[in-house]
């Protein structure tokens, strides 16, 4: 068996079973894996990502590449080789110690599928001891046999740096050292692999506890693995993680299940330390030389904070079919570019607001001076909202856009401008209330429900405040006087974020509208939405799979595009970090894609007042009331606070929100700006800050928004907040010629809660706003059910 073994795969020659006859024992496989490997793989997993893979193989007339398998898979054959490897590492005539031993390299050999259950025969022994450059070699040859002969073999290289005896050579050397992608794929600028951009086809957080768990599984304790303290003493900064439960973790995700012959070979090149986010890349297939077979695939695992490839990994075989076919197809996830390995959102943030500036050399200059851009992207992108104003015309938002569609990619590697819409088959789901239609616009804040004559006054007396713009108040006025305007029947909303807290879906529904949800899989907030559409008037329409504007933005769009009615796509998307930026991406692939095939599609947005925009109204020279009032003075002129206006722009942005959020903002009003140049539909709506749940359970956001209520600002709630913007919207859809004959569209109607009307930038009136409503962070939070 191990001749024919050796023939098939042309890896490494693997003992014939007496060869390792005095050390192999009889050993039992279980009836199915162990809870503790279970365990492992499933830690720190998306559910909602893997419900995702799994509706996507369906759609794609593909399995999923994780299921329930009745052979014993390579990584439980490996660990079924572990502990005859300690015994053979623990000879007396081994000098060295297993603590502190490192897996520096590994081959492996899936020779036949082997049924979970059954009895089978272990065995390894040291086959080698070398000296090198990088401490003790030692080579460990692992092998199972059943009934017929070989079904797996594997052979391990270790390094010790410490040595319990008199070190001792014997052995032949094996032949380590070949595998290298490096050598293969080439380096980037800093020296490590060049993985290009590439996205990971998985990643995951790896924590001491996932060591630990693997630790129970396998019985590998050594030190260096189960906690950062014992680990120092053996020379490493932290804990690390097992090399063999990376490998673990790279073929559970590549379907390497053991139901067909495979085999593998894994180069670790630097350890994982704990905590970890680890991202696999698939680097294509194998290029030809000694070592690679023609049907073997290239993998890559890198630390996703640095991009630094830290373990290389090669397989092949029939186990590797399913993935390598589902692999090749195309996919529509959006990806961030890389840098250098590493996901990088701020080459796309600072790409597109370089393409935008391109027409005024003076601003590239300062976008590309931006240095770190985390910290220079204020200034930056407050200087580009006066070129990019709709008053200058679109020129600056189509560069910026056009970038986009060139700048960023699918997974599969095309441009984001190739994008296709892709039909979703099956019928929609769908939930109707039976109550009447609601046509009355109301709000309930602070206990007290406002609606009619009271509604109207409170809007007067915020207006006189300069809590909202004139444009809010009159729209807001003319639907509690035309409730007709609410009646919003023969249009079908589509609202990406439908279940977010400012989302006007429930609104929309208890209207009586057709709202069309493309949700994303196991949110929790879907349930709400349900519920919301059951007590409503209107009807709530479902994709039969869940969807996604990242993963599958030409699906959704496919979906949007089929849909009955006149379509508004409506986006209160929100994300946290560079997953926001890419929502946004994906929701202008969207939009463009629905456009394409139904030119009278209407487009809506929720600007933000922590912004930048072009404000023709001065702000008030006093502002606020009370004692908070006057301390605020003081605080700005012991500070030198910023004035709330630079050359006639408002300069909102805050930096504890980042530039991947004011990235994000900057893709939608783009959209806007060139669709309604085009003469689409547009709406665009600066909505008013709100208590939503990210804030509540947030500290230093509970304190800032305490201290703005008491300085006259305060936020609303998401309930609210979210009636009001509906209101807006549904406005601006009865009256189109308000944002096509204005140049100010992005501000009009704005609820900006008196930013725009404050004297002071923003984030220092932030600052501002913790040290004053310093005592509502030490409160406990209620945190609402919607939002």
């Amino acid at each position: 068996m191990a001749t024919s073994v050796r023939k098939s795969v042309s890896r490494v020659d693997f003992p014939e079973r007496e060869e390792i006859a005095g050390e192999a024992g009889a050993a039992y496989l279980p009836d199915k894996a162990p809870e503790s490997l279970e365990d492992f793989l499933k830690s720190g997993v998306d559910e909602a990502e893997n419900a995702q893979d799994e509706l996507e193989g369906l759609r794609s007339g593909r399995e999923g590449m994780r299921g329930e398998s009745a052979y014993a898979t390579p990584s439980q054959l490996r660990a079924l080789c572990f502990a005859p490897s300690v015994k053979a590492l623990s000879a007396p005539e081994i000098p060295v110690p297993m603590a502190g031993l490192v897996v520096a390299e590994s081959l492996w050999t899936l020779a036949a599928p082997i049924l979970l259950g059954g009895k089978v025969e272990v065995g390894a022994t040291v086959a080698s001891i070398r000296r090198s450059e990088r401490g003790t070699e030692v080579t460990v040859r692992g092998a199972v046999f059943d009934d017929g002969g070989l079904v797996y073999a594997e052979e391990t290289l270790y390094i010790a740096k410490k040595l319990t005896g008199e070190p001792r050579e014997w052995g032949e050397r094996l032949p380590f050292g070949g595998f290298d992608l490096r050598r293969r794929r080439g380096v980037n600028s800093l020296g490590r692999l060049d993985v290009g951009n590439r996205p990971a086809v998985a990643e995951r957080e790896f924590t001491v506890a996932d060591s630990r768990l693997w630790a129970r599984y396998t019985g590998d304790v050594n030190p260096i693995h189960m906690s950062s303290a014992a680990a120092r003493v053996f020379g490493f900064r932290r804990a690390i993680l097992h090399g063999a439960a990376v490998e673990a973790w790279a073929m559970d995700r590549l379907g390497l299940d053991g139901t067909a012959r495979c085999w593998g070979q894994a180069k670790f090149r630097a350890p994982a330390l704990l905590p970890a986010r680890l991202e696999l890349i698939d680097m294509g297939r194998a290029s030809s030389d000694s070592r690679a077979s023609s049907d073997s695939r290239d993998f890559a695992v890198l630390d996703g904070k640095s991009g630094r490839d830290l373990v290389h990994l090669s397989y092949g075989g029939a186990g590797l079919e399913r993935y390598s076919k589902g692999g090749d197809r195309p996919s529509g996830r959006i990806v961030l570019p890389r840098q250098n390995g590493r996901t990088s959102s701020s080459v796309l943030a600072r790409g597109m607001a370089l393409a935008a500036a391109t027409a005024d050399p003076r601003l590239a200059e300062r976008v590309k001076s931006a240095e770190p851009w985390r910290e220079g992207y204020r200034a930056a992108m407050t200087d580009l909202s006066r070129v990019d104003a709709p008053s200058r015309g679109s020129e600056a938002a189509r560069a910026g856009l056009a970038w986009l569609t060139k700048g960023l990619h699918f997974a599969d590697g095309r441009r984001i401008g190739e994008a296709r819409a892709v039909e979703v088959r099956g019928g929609p789901w769908k939930v109707s209330g039976s109550r009447e239609p609601r046509r009355e616009l109301s709000l309930e804040l602070n206990g007290r429900d406002y609606r009619g004559r009271s509604l109207l006054a409170l809007l007067d007396a915020w207006h006189r405040r300069g809590f909202i713009r004139r444009g809010a108040y009159d729209a807001l006025a003319e639907v509690i006087d035309d409730p007709g305007i609410l009646d919003l029947e023969g249009w079908t909303f589509a609202c990406l974020g439908a279940s977010a807290a400012l989302s006007p879906a429930p609104s929309l529904l208890a209207w009586g509208a057709d709202v069309a949800a493309p949700v994303r899989a196991g949110q929790e907030k879907n349930s709400a939405l349900i519920d919301a559409a059951k007590s409503g008037a209107g009807t709530l329409i479902l994709p039969p799979a869940p969807l996604d504007v990242v993963r599958a933005p030409e699906a959704v769009a496919g979906w949007i595009a089929a849909l009955d009615g006149r379509i508004a796509i409506v986006d209160t998307l929100y994300a946290p970090g560079a997953k926001f930026l890419l929502a946004e991406a994906g929701a202008d692939v969207v939009e463009s894609l629905v456009t394409r095939a139904r030119p009278d599609t209407a487009l809506a947005w929720y600007g933000s007042p922590t912004d930048a925009y072009v404000l023709s109204e001065p702000p008030k020279a006093h502002f606020g009331r009370g004692p908070a009032a006057s301390a605020l003075a003081a605080y700005a002129k012991a500070r030198g606070l910023g004035p709330s206006r630079v050359d006639g722009v408002y300069p909102g942005y805050i930096a504890v929100q980042g530039p991947n959020y004011a990235a994000a903002k900057r893709i939608g009003r783009w959209r806007a700006t060139v669709e309604r140049e085009a003469g689409r539909t547009v709406s665009y709506n600066v909505g008013p800050l709100s208590t939503t749940r990210s804030v509540l359970v947030s500290r230093p956001l509970r304190a800032a928004y305490g201290g703005l209520r008491r300085l006259g600002m305060a936020p609303l709630p998401a309930a609210a907040s979210a009636e009001l913007m509906a209101a807006l919207l549904a406005w601006d859809l009865k009256n189109p010629r308000a944002a096509a004959e204005s140049d100010t569209f992005l501000t009009d109607k704005a609820i900006d809660c008196g930013l725009f009307s404050c004297p002071y930038e923003p984030n220092g009136l932030m600052a501002f706003a913790v040290a004053l409503g310093a005592d509502k962070a030490l409160k406990r939070a209620w945190v609402p059910k919607r939002g």
